[in-house]
């Protein structure tokens, strides 16, 4: 599995790139930190924190929530997320109308 973080990850309008989404639905989460993982994803998230906010560790997990923002750029990222079998069996908790996501890491 191509783990290797992408040169260009957006491009000149601001959508990801072709290479960031293949990336984003091949990443190895078994091998490497699904939460480290999330947060190189959400690094190029379009709206940057107004659309996701990392809880606090508690109890030995930790919770991510991710809005898309109504964005098509970030839906094609969350597509991108669903495809990623091992991630997304993993990590996923909820999800709400809307574009609103909720995904669980405990390691």
């Amino acid at each position: 599995m191509m783990n290797e973080y992408p040169e260009h990850t957006i491009d000149r309008d601001g959508y990801p790139t072709e290479e960031f989404l293949k990336w984003i639905e091949e990443y190895d989460t078994v091998e490497n930190s699904p939460f480290e993982f999330i947060q190189l994803v959400l690094d190029d998230w379009w709206g940057g924190c107004m659309g996701w906010k990392i809880q606090r560790k508690y109890r030995g997990e930790r919770k991510v929530f991710i809005s898309t923002l109504g964005w098509s750029g970030n839906e094609d990222m969350i597509y991108a997320l669903q495809r990623n079998n091992l991630f997304w069996i993993q990590c996923y908790f909820s999800h709400q109308t809307g574009g609103h996501y909720c995904f669980r890491f405990t390691r």
